[in-house]
């Protein structure tokens, strides 16, 4: 979802941010919620949510709330599966207003690394002062389009030991050879037994964008063999894999390709 006046790109980054913000908070109301996140409207603040009120669709929270749920399961059944190597590091690449780190349960002793623009960061440490999270976590302000590595390691994350990554809203807004940079890197810092999710919109979505606001930049018809390229095997989720059947999500997203109708992929990955 987008605004229909444009802004720039450093006023949009900030703002679509408090907007997901805003999404979540919508969602944590209803009464057949998939979650809730209470710091969610706190986040997101007074011109977001006036905007998420007056001009985000159905189809909008609907999305947001399946990625949401998606990714919150995806991490709580990597962290505590007894059948996994034990994982205690986490990196979240263009954390946002993501709340997980106040919000879920984790593992003691789990490390959850924040990275993002240290405007955004200062913004979210302002907003959630006072409140503890649940697990030790570390910001980094770090632009994901220039070098950033060396930020995470000089932080105390190792690249000998398995981690659970997340690119939520991240790889549509790059450049596809900022796109293959960001996951060649990560795939350096990454050993068998970890974990990625990510979303990622098709080539139809992304000629749309560009017909109309022209935020997004990057978009790919095979997750898949994508993400093969990187050595991630790669798996498509859909309504089922959420235990949900409601039309409110099942008309617009599904989970096999469909000739001629546009869709976002909500994608996780191991190694």
């Amino acid at each position: 979802m987008q605004q229909k006046s444009k802004l720039l790109p450093q006023a949009f980054i900030p703002f679509s941010a408090r907007l997901m913000a805003a999404l979540r908070a919508k969602e944590s109301a209803r009464s057949d919620r998939l979650f809730d996140d209470p710091f969610a409207a706190r986040l997101a603040g007074k011109e977001a949510m006036e905007f998420a009120n007056t001009q985000s669709q159905p189809r909008d929270i609907a999305y947001l709330a399946m990625r949401t749920k998606l990714f919150d399961d995806f991490f709580q059944d990597v962290l505590f599966a007894k059948k996994i190597p034990e994982i205690s590091q986490v990196v979240l690449l263009a954390a946002g207003m993501d709340s997980r780190a106040y919000r879920l349960y984790w593992p003691e002793n789990t490390y959850l690394y924040e990275l993002d623009f240290s405007g955004i960061l200062a913004y979210k440490k302002n907003r959630l002062n006072g409140i503890l999270p649940r697990c030790k976590r570390i910001e980094i302000a770090a632009d994901l389009t220039q070098p950033w590595t060396h930020h995470l390691l000089e932080q105390g994350y190792q690249r000998d030991r398995p981690s659970l990554w997340l690119l939520e809203g991240l790889l549509m807004y790059l450049e596809a050879s900022q796109c293959d940079r960001l996951l060649r890197e990560i795939a350096s810092l990454t050993v068998p037994g970890s974990y990625l999710g990510l979303d990622l919109i098709d080539r139809q979505t992304l000629q749309r964008d560009r017909d109309s606001n022209g935020y997004f930049q990057f978009g790919i018809d095979d997750p898949i063999g994508f993400l093969a390229q990187y050595n991630w095997t790669a798996t498509i989720a859909n309504p089922a894999d959420l235990k949900i059947g409601s039309d409110r999500f099942n008309r617009f997203f599904a989970g096999d390709r469909i000739s001629d109708t546009a869709r976002p992929f909500l994608v996780t990955a191991w190694k």
